[in-house]
């Protein structure tokens, strides 16, 4: 039998009602609860670094013994400087590294202008994710006028990528040693180019690296015996040198954070011209600094410690 115009529409109304006219969108993943997991804040954590100019006259015994009493001192991260001499480097790996017992490792090379400057961290609190070195300005000519000799050897950055272990955050340090008698009463002495030249081209080799750097949203620390006093610097802002440079890439010395200490890092005056920086960061804050004493160095260490805190970098 056919059916009826008003049973075929009585069946057409049934199949609407059993099968909706649009699609029924999926239930969406909770993305609020994936991104506060992914976000987690991680516990607030310090660390010291110092920076120290070893000068290159004292003995290896006297080396080791002032790295040694920096250690004891609290600093997390040793930087150093004049460390060319591998029987001097050597010394500092048998006492503080290859030792029974020892918790410290390190970035220690072998070619001298290199090893120059290298770099020791607590192994207890950091993992070493990766070293390395940059050339910072090539060997010059520069004459007999000003520190050091003749012929000035080239200039590196040596770095080093650092896991906090309690955290996973990673960091750099960044440590290098750059050409002396650059500065007059306050801005660049042109009286030599040739050291003028070797100086801009070291700026421009760490603010590369800083960019490089901070482009993984990774903390940055700069280290080093910089040769040029801060207390002029931070008034004359010459371009040639580290304020006004390393402000281009939102890098600040501890001094500017923390004020000037009373004393200097070098000689028997007040000029500081060794540095602890760091980037200028939300999860950095600089907590103090100090300028140790009754080291055997012309020049005195500086440790700064920090606070980090924030999220996983």
């Amino acid at each position: 039998m056919r059916p009826t115009r008003w049973s075929a529409l009585a069946g057409a109304l049934a199949i609407a009602t059993l099968v909706p006219t649009h699609a029924v969108a999926a239930p969406k993943p909770d993305s609020s609860r994936a991104t506060s997991v992914a976000r987690q804040e991680l516990p607030t954590t310090t660390f010291s670094i110092a920076t120290y100019n070893i000068r290159n006259a004292l003995s290896s015994s006297t080396a080791v013994a002032d790295v040694q009493r920096l250690a004891a001192a609290g600093a997390d991260v040793i930087a150093t400087q004049e460390m060319g001499s591998r029987m001097r480097r050597d010394a500092v790996r048998a006492a503080m590294i290859d030792c029974e017992g020892c918790v410290f490792d390190g970035y220690l090379v072998n070619p001298a202008t290199v090893g120059a400057t290298p770099i020791l961290y607590r192994t207890d609190r950091f993992d070493l994710e990766e070293s390395g070195h940059r050339l910072a300005a090539d060997r010059t000519f520069v004459g007999a006028k000003g520190a050091g000799p003749s012929t000035i050897a080239e200039k590196y950055v040596n770095y080093v990528k650092l896991r906090e272990k309690s955290t996973g955050r990673y960091l750099y340090v960044l440590n290098s040693h750059a050409v002396a008698s650059v500065q007059g009463k306050g801005g660049a002495s042109n009286g030599n180019v040739r050291r003028m030249g070797m100086y801009r081209q070291h700026m421009a080799t760490l603010k590369s690296m800083v960019t490089e750097f901070r482009s993984k949203g990774v903390s940055v620390f700069v280290t080093g015996d910089l040769n040029v006093n801060y207390r002029r610097d931070v008034l004359v802002r010459d371009p040639l040198f580290p304020y006004a440079n390393l402000s281009e890439v939102r890098v600040e010395a501890s001094y500017a954070s923390l004020g000037t200490p009373a004393i200097g890092t070098h000689g028997g005056g007040t000029r500081l011209i060794d540095y602890v920086s760091h980037l200028r960061r939300k999860v950095i804050t600089p907590l103090s600094q100090e300028i140790l004493r009754g080291y055997a160095s012309d020049h005195r260490p500086v440790l700064v410690e920090y606070q980090l805190k924030g999220f996983r970098s």
